[in-house]
């Protein structure tokens, strides 16, 4: 039977021969890659401005021709008022869109052949071939007072953004990190085996710091991509997705590791269909020695529609599933409900939906939010209030204000986020929403309540500071039942069909304060000073001691985002 990869082979195959041989690209739906910071500064506009926009907030990451467009349709008054978003945005996809963007020069050159550009180490464009490389650093450095070592994280790496022809466009990052974290994310490592949103991980010792229970880990992204049509661009690489505009997103998030994916988008009138399938990895266990890891496969997609230019509405769909003989071609069809293939076809297969929607309203707010339904047996989720375990939803409630109490530069964000017991999980662990064994959505997982607030201010040009409080109360498993938090232990763990309630089980409760303040130094090269403090209280004073963390430290940050420490 014809695997899934060779299949992926030959449909990329017919795809380059599709395209047209005379079509320019002009930046239209280059992908360079997540970051927070152009993200924040694009929604940040949009919301504030009221400006109405043709791209999808929810469907992250953007093109680069969202921000483009973007940012020549603003009003010169609208780009004088936001112009460290708008300058920063200018800068930061310079590579895109030379002949449209303001070809800002860096005001300092270390050489003639390096930085002839601010954002990139190197740059270069002829009518063939456009590229850059940017490199990569996150060194930091601190200390928990509840711990006799020091805490540190040592990332380096490169990036490389180009196109060829103006017509395929290719990104890829490699990023080598070495760090002892905090408490809580030493817990998770012992716990399960992996830190959050990395991949294979092993133990790294330091001579330097004199500790031994540190970790070293590889990142690496890539991707490759091109236009069928004006309407149309395919993406194919290794990578993570996210769907919402919250700080959470309970449809699919990018805090598991990254994965083999196809993504293809498109965007005509008010619409926006994308589909996403996946190669995850179903088992970290690698036995007595290395061997390949079973594989499973997601097939995802969202379809969007916007009713009014300040209002987006979405339907979610997911489906996981495993064949011994590879990929389940009934799911490709890019339109078709995969429920219904599901049902045709007999198969055991786990199928999410989901609706997710945002609205811009006047005074600079937004409201946003999710729904996730694991099951869709009516009579449980309206009629019954027996509390039954088939009752598997989630919700998330967020608000998004900008220039808060009319301070420029002043934004706050609250989001609320629960989902019930033995959401995302399944009877057998090749069919939970999971990948590497941590979750695609929510990184809690299930059974949980879940409060965030946030605030960022813009403190002139350089100095920005960021300040995070979050709350939570989540149940975890007791001897070998499963309560329902755990999405990878089977729900025929389940201690009951009957009786179940969010937090059940071994609750506990987290509270967490962060804050960062950060000066740039040049663009996207920052000084960091961070605080985290983090209280950890179970149900019951004979359970699990305490693991609270009160963390100082800072460090230099150069075209990377900052690791988030939240769980």
């Amino acid at each position: 039977m014809l695997k899934a990869k060779n299949l992926v082979y030959i449909i990329i195959a017919l795809l380059m021969f599709l395209v047209e041989p005379n079509m320019k690209l002009s930046a239209q739906n280059f992908y360079p890659g997540f970051s927070k910071r152009a993200e924040r500064a694009m929604d940040r506009i949009q919301i504030a401005s009221g400006q109405n926009t043709d791209h999808f907030s929810s469907l992250r990451y953007y093109a680069v021709g969202d921000y483009i467009r973007f940012i020549n349709s603003l009003s010169e008054e609208d780009k004088i008022k936001y112009i460290n978003e708008v300058s920063f945005l200018e800068t930061e996809f310079r590579l895109w869109q030379p002949d449209i963007l303001s070809n800002q020069k860096a005001d300092k050159r270390f050489l003639k052949t390096i930085y002839k550009e601010p954002q990139a180490l190197f740059f270069f464009e002829n009518e063939d071939l456009s590229f850059e490389i940017k490199p990569m650093l996150n060194i930091g450095l601190g200390r928990d007072s509840n711990d006799e070592f020091v805490n540190m994280i040592n990332q380096r790496g490169l990036q490389l953004n180009g196109s060829i022809d103006n017509k395929v466009y290719f990104h890829s990052t490699i990023l080598e990190s070495q760090a002892r974290f905090t408490s809580n994310i030493r817990n998770i490592y012992d716990t399960t085996g992996f830190i959050p949103g990395s991949g294979f991980v092993k133990t790294y010792n330091s001579s330097v710091f004199e500790f031994n229970n540190g970790v070293d880990f590889l990142l690496s992204q890539a991707h490759l991509g091109f236009n069928l049509s004006k309407h149309i661009d395919f993406v194919f690489g290794h990578g993570r997705n996210f769907i919402g505009n919250g700080y959470r997103s309970l449809l699919l998030s990018d805090r598991a590791t990254d994965y083999f994916y196809a993504k293809v988008n498109w965007r005509i009138w008010k619409f926006h269909l994308q589909n996403i399938f996946g190669e995850l990895v179903e088992s970290t266990d690698r036995g007595s020695s290395f061997q390949v890891l079973p594989k499973k496969y997601m097939a995802a997609h969202y379809f969007g529609f916007k009713p009014f230019k300040n209002m987006s509405i979405g339907l979610f769909e997911a489906v996981i599933f495993s064949r011994d003989n590879g990929f389940e071609f009934q799911y490709l069809n890019p339109v078709i409900l995969y429920r219904t293939v599901e049902g045709m076809i007999g198969s055991p297969d786990n199928v999410l939906i989901g609706l997710d929607g945002s609205w811009n309203l006047p005074k600079r707010v937004q409201l946003y939010g999710q729904v996730i339904l694991d099951e869709f047996i009516l009579n449980e989720l309206i009629l019954d209030n027996q509390g039954s375990w088939t009752n598997k939803w989630g919700l998330q409630l967020g608000l998004k204000h900008i220039n808060i109490f009319g301070v420029n530069g002043l934004d706050t964000q609250y989001e609320y986020n629960t989902i019930r017991p033995y959401t995302y999980s399944h009877a057998e662990l090749k069919n939970v929403f999971g990948h590497y064994i941590q979750p695609l959505a929510h990184p809690l997982g299930a059974n949980f309540r879940e409060q965030i607030l946030t605030f960022r201010y813009q403190i002139g040009s350089k100095f920005n500071l960021n300040a995070k409080y979050l709350y939570y109360q989540k149940g975890y498993d007791l001897d070998d039942q499963s309560y329902g938090g755990d999405i990878f232990k089977s729900y025929n763990l389940r201690y009951a069909d009957d009786g179940h309630s969010i937090a059940q089980g071994m609750l506990s409760k987290v509270n967490l304060l962060a804050a960062d303040l950060s000066y740039e130094c040049y663009h996207n090269l920052f000084l960091e000073l961070n605080l985290l403090w983090r209280q950890e209280a179970f149900s019951d004073e004979n359970l699990p001691a305490p693991r609270d963390v009160f963390y100082i430290g800072g460090g230099i940050r150069y075209n990377i985002d900052s690791y988030q420490n939240d769980l």
